[in-house]
């Protein structure tokens, strides 16, 4: 057993400097590459330093609408497809037009009847805000009828005058004065 662990000891010393020198083989060889190459590129660390300005962001313009400019190249693509297809196919080219042409007015027709209906419903709808202010102000003429028929009833009609014969008499129309007081009726 003693001598596993001489052996363990003697591994972890490493008393030559074989991984010291190692690394520093690995340092050295690191070093005069890049030194080459400056040699036969010296002008490499200039493209460097440039590349670094160019990430960076420039605020000296707006930023570009992508969707914008991907709908107009594909707007001038469209143009130009439809021209060579005129040139190439005229037979094809006027029977798309025909049927875009016929797909434009059923959109047009379309419109127009949903601007009609449109316009109906309105009139309806008018129509009938119209009879319920009608109707509300009926109902208000009627309440203010009522209440005033009330203040009429409720006020003393006077002495109805009777006949012998029987007919209904005529009312006295009471006043609002007061009634009349005679000097010297009051004598007990």
């Amino acid at each position: 057993m003693s001598q596993n662990k001489k052996k363990t000891q003697q591994k972890k010393r490493d008393p030559w400097g074989v991984n010291k020198t190692f690394e520093h083989g690995v340092e050295f060889a690191k070093d005069t590459a890049s030194q080459v190459a400056e040699v036969f590129n010296p002008f490499a660390h200039m493209f460097e330093t440039s590349g670094k300005n160019e990430t960076t962001p420039s605020t000296n313009h707006s930023p570009l609408d992508q969707e914008k400019l991907t709908r107009a190249y594909e707007q001038q693509d469209q143009e130009a497809i439809r021209e060579i297809q005129k040139q190439l196919y005229p037979e094809q080219y006027e029977e798309q037009q025909e049927q875009q042409e016929k797909i434009r007015r059923h959109k047009e027709y379309k419109r127009e009847e949903e601007r009609i209906v449109m316009e109906e419903r309105q009139e309806e709808e008018e129509k009938k805000r119209q009879e319920a202010i009608a109707e509300q102000q009926k109902r208000q003429q009627e309440e203010e009828e009522r209440i005033k028929n009330q203040q009429q009833q409720s006020t003393p009609k006077g002495k109805v005058r009777r006949s012998i014969f029987g007919g209904r008499g005529k009312r006295k129309a009471t006043s609002e004065l007061p009634a009349e007081v005679k000097p010297g009726g009051f004598k007990h």
